[in-house]
C-alpha cells in the first residue's frame, strides 16, 4: 500500500462566511452552467450547501428577484432513510410550463 503525504495546506478552506451576494454569484454561474437543463421536467437543479439555507430562509427576495425573471423556482428538501437528507433549488423556464399543460 502506498503512503501519501497530506498537508494542511493542500485543503481549501473558505475563511469568509457566505453572502447573499456571493450566493446569488454562485447560482447564476451554475444556471449558466446548465441552462441546456431549463426546460427539461426537472430543470436545473442546484444543491444547497447548509451555509445557505440561513440566507435563504431568512430573505426570501433571493429566489423571489428569479421569479420576477421568468424563472419557476422551488425550493426541495427531500429525507431519506438510507443517506442524509438532500436539499436543492430547481429553476425551470416558466415559458415552458406553460407549453407542457
Amino acid at each position: 500500500m502506498d503512503d501519501y503525504d497530506v498537508y494542511i495546506d493542500d485543503l481549501f478552506v473558505e475563511d469568509k462566511p457566505i453572502t447573499k451576494e456571493k450566493m446569488i454569484k454562485i447560482l447564476n454561474k451554475e444556471i449558466r452552467i446548465k441552462s441546456s437543463l431549463a426546460n427539461t421536467a426537472k430543470g436545473i437543479e442546484i444543491d444547497v450547501l447548509p451555509e445557505w439555507e440561513k440566507i435563504l430562509l431568512e430573505d426570501g427576495s433571493i429566489l423571489w428577484s428569479y421569479e420576477k425573471l421568468g424563472w419557476k423556482v422551488m425550493w426541495y428538501n427531500k429525507e431519506y432513510q438510507t443517506r442524509p437528507t438532500r436539499s436543492w433549488l430547481s429553476f425551470r423556464n416558466s415559458k415552458s410550463i406553460k407549453k407542457e399543460k
